[in-house]
């Protein structure tokens, strides 16, 4: 039995109900300072282009800056911010009328939201026999993202930052790919994994049934 394919029941209910907690949480003094170093960062960044300067380069060094600052409210902590992060951050800002309101969006917490599309073809893609590891294949989809391919569930960056945030203008560079692998590893174990190794290698196992396998593993993993 391979459970950790299945993204159906009770432990969907339950992660949900502790996403609702997790984002009913008033924000922490540092998470505040966040966002109102974000939105200064993003008036620097108007008034640069207003004097003529190229915003697709100034961005990188204002995220610099801020990477810099770091945190008055939390000195331990250092400001985590690339230069692709700020730039999706800034035209999704401009997309939205300049409204304040999208970082608290942008900024959510919570956990990683895969459609049941990515997980079928991220089994796929594992089912194949000269796939090394699950870590390989997902770093092979993360190199297809940033290249601009469609992904499934996804569609291409553009697609998905076009869908979910309706820019006007889309950054050149992807944004870091919208699942992590542990997240990812939720729904289908290196157990899992092993198991499909094992059943490929198999002198005796008929092409048929591992077919069989691995569209049973699909099937779980497209529930609901």
């Amino acid at each position: 039995m391979i459970a950790a394919v299945d993204i159906s029941g009770s432990a969907t209910a339950a992660r949900k109900a502790s996403l609702g907690r997790t984002r009913n949480r008033a924000p922490k003094p540092w998470m505040v300072e966040r966002t109102a170093e974000v939105l200064k960062a993003f008036k620097r960044i108007e008034a640069r282009g207003q004097r003529g300067d190229c915003i697709k380069r100034v961005i990188p060094l204002v995220a610099w800056q801020l990477r810099q600052r770091g945190f008055k409210t939390a000195p331990e902590r250092p400001f985590r911010i690339s230069g692709s992060r700020l730039a999706v951050l800034y035209y999704t800002w401009r997309g939205q009328g300049r409204n304040p309101a999208m970082l608290a969006l942008a900024y959510r917490t919570g956990g990683d939201q895969i459609p049941a599309a990515f997980v079928k073809e991220f089994v796929r893609r594992c089912a194949r026999p000269d796939a090394p590891s699950r870590r390989a294949v997902f770093a092979e989809i993360v190199s297809d993202w940033q290249r601009g391919k469609l992904v499934a569930g996804f569609g291409t960056y553009r697609q998905f930052l076009l869908r979910r945030n309706r820019l006007q203008r889309v950054p050149a560079a992807a944004p870091k790919f919208p699942v992590s692998f542990p997240a990812l590893s939720r729904h289908f174990s290196d157990t899992d994994f092993k198991r499909l190794r094992a059943l490929r290698q198999a002198a005796t196992i008929a092409e048929r049934d591992l077919l069989q396998e691995v569209n049973t593993l699909v099937a779980r993993a497209g529930k609901n």
